[in-house]
């Protein structure tokens, strides 16, 4: 497992334990502990679930296919969004963006947009560009022709949405820590939330690439 991997299970575990505190008591009351417990099982959830990669790409990028592979050669879910359509109002963990041509005024607005989660593009459908010079648009892209394990530009996709994906828990451990100072007070549980905040927050930064990055 990896380091951000190990980082997700151990904030998972220990947001259980406390949710499994908090279950309904007796005769089937609902409490605000209960309610309480129903939230921290939802975030822990969100903490297990794969990273969420929103594939971008205009009319014949490929973005379908490319997002099936990654599917396929990552531990990842992919949603696939026509460039041109408007923004889902969903947040992904990753935004991967496919380009198979020029990037238009619309997709480059799309792309400097402000964001926390991690951003990627991509040149697709390279394998057209075969006898002709990298176009200039591409230049310094990784280029995808072939969507399959061992093509050259594919791997290093993959290794570029990996590199993205080990962001990931951080940045959920971050929102789950919002969303339990942001939620606790509705339904009556301050005390419970602070003690649970500040055992986060001591899981994090003591994870080693934090330390890593602090020394």
């Amino acid at each position: 497992m990896t380091e951000t991997g190990a980082l997700a299970a151990a904030a998972s575990a220990l947001i259980r334990r406390h949710a499994a505190a908090l279950g309904a008591p007796p005769r089937g009351a609902i409490s605000a502990d209960a309610r309480y417990g129903r939230l921290l099982a939802e975030i822990a959830s969100g903490l297990e679930a794969p990273p969420r990669v929103r594939v971008v790409g205009g009319p014949g990028a490929g973005r379908g296919r490319l997002a099936a592979a990654l599917e396929t050669a990552l531990d990842v879910r992919c949603e696939v969004v026509d460039a041109n359509r408007t923004l889902p109002a969903t947040v992904p963990d990753i935004e991967l963006f496919a380009w198979c041509t020029a990037p238009c005024r619309h997709e480059l607005q799309w792309l400097r947009r402000p964001r926390r989660h991690p951003a990627v593009v991509v040149a697709t459908r390279a394998d057209t560009w075969a006898g002709e010079e990298r176009p200039a648009w591409a230049e310094g892209l990784v280029a995808v022709g072939e969507c399959a394990p061992g093509s050259t530009g594919f791997d290093q996709a993959c290794s570029l949405v990996d590199e993205a994906a080990a962001e990931v828990p951080a940045l959920r451990l971050a929102v789950a820590t919002l969303r339990l100072d942001r939620d606790c007070d509705g339904l009556g549980a301050r005390d419970v939330a602070e003690a649970l905040s500040a055992e986060l927050s001591t899981l994090a930064h003591n994870a080693p690439f934090a330390r890593q990055g602090a020394s």
